[in-house]
This record gives structure tokens, sequence and C-alpha cells, in this order.
């Protein structure tokens, strides 16, 4: 996996912050400029390289609450050993099935454009990734989805990341990941 040169810097800064500080995008970009000796990433590459860094589920991060800017980032688990968990907020049935709609329309959408864009509005409202793309995994009838024959516990490679909503309380399985037999 091939590092964008902003990468490092990016999770370097973070490592540093820790999990438990919140960092606004301001603040976030001047802790980079110091790291990177003076120059500012622009805020367009920034958001991109945090959007590409969560979808390979190297970062973790925390959407802000209504009405708030700050944002929680850190390092996601294949870079560090542990990961904190999102605080607890309300979920309502509203949200849920909205999440569930919006999950269903990203994997029925052809259009790569569509997907990204489905994908920022579902990140935006608190909802990650089930299981990483290209990972292999034994098969879980209420996670998995695949068009073969397969048995529970038997080997599968994840083909497309299904989508969870954590801490509504307790976490709910959006989508699921589509999967093929290994």
């Amino acid at each position: 996996m091939d590092l964008h040169p902003l990468d490092e810097s990016l999770l370097a800064v973070l490592e540093q912050a820790g999990a438990q500080g919140e960092l606004t995008p301001g603040s976030l970009r001047t802790r980079l400029a110091k790291k990177m000796g003076g120059t500012a990433p622009p805020t367009v590459e920034l958001q991109r390289r945090i959007h590409a860094l969560w979808k390979e589920g190297r970062l973790t991060v925390e959407p802000p609450t209504p009405g708030r800017r700050e944002i929680r980032l850190w390092p996601g688990k294949a870079s560090s050993g542990a990961t904190t968990p999102l605080p607890s907020r309300p979920c309502t049935e509203a949200l849920l099935q909205i999440c569930t709609q919006l999950a269903s329309a990203y994997h029925d959408s052809r259009h790569s454009e569509a997907k990204e864009e489905l994908a920022r509005l579902l990140f935006n409202l608190g909802v990650v990734r089930s299981d990483p793309e290209g990972t292999s995994t034994d098969f879980k009838g209420r996670r998995h989805l695949c068009c073969s024959p397969v048995l529970p516990g038997d080997p599968v490679k994840v083909t497309e990341s299904g989508w969870l909503l954590r801490n509504c309380p307790g976490d709910h399985i959006l989508s699921k990941s589509r999967v093929v037999p290994a």
C-alpha cells in the first residue's frame, strides 16, 4: 500500500494528539504545517486524504455533533494497536431507516461518482464500513451476502464492504458485505 506524501505527516500528528483530543480542521492544518516545515496543505487535499485513509481503515473518524465543528480523528486498527470506542449517541428509528436506505442506494448504484457522494453522506451520519474490502474472513450469514452457496464458517473474500451504524445504542447492520468464496 503506497502512502500519499501527506499521509505520513497526518498520521504522525494524529498519534501525537492522542485519541482523546478534538481537532478542528483549522487546528489540524496548523499542526500539519508545523510538522511539514511551515507549509499548510490545502483544505480540500486534507479532506481527500482523511477520506482515503478512512476508506482504507487506517484512520478512525468521528463526525462532529450537530451545531459543532470539532472532529475527532485517530489512527485506525491498521496503523496502531488500539482505537477508542465512539461515544454513545441517541439513535432514532428515522435515522436508522434513512441510513439503511442510503446504504442500499450505495450498493445499487453503478456510478462511481454517486457511490462516492453516498459514502460521504453515510460517513457524515456516523456510519462506518463493516468489513475492509479485499480481506479474507469466515462467512457469517448475518454480516455477509454471497451469490454462491456457502455455509457459515466457510472462507470468503470481501468484494464490497457493508455498512454499520455504531453506538445507536449498539451496532446496527445497515447492509451486508458482498463476498465471494475464497
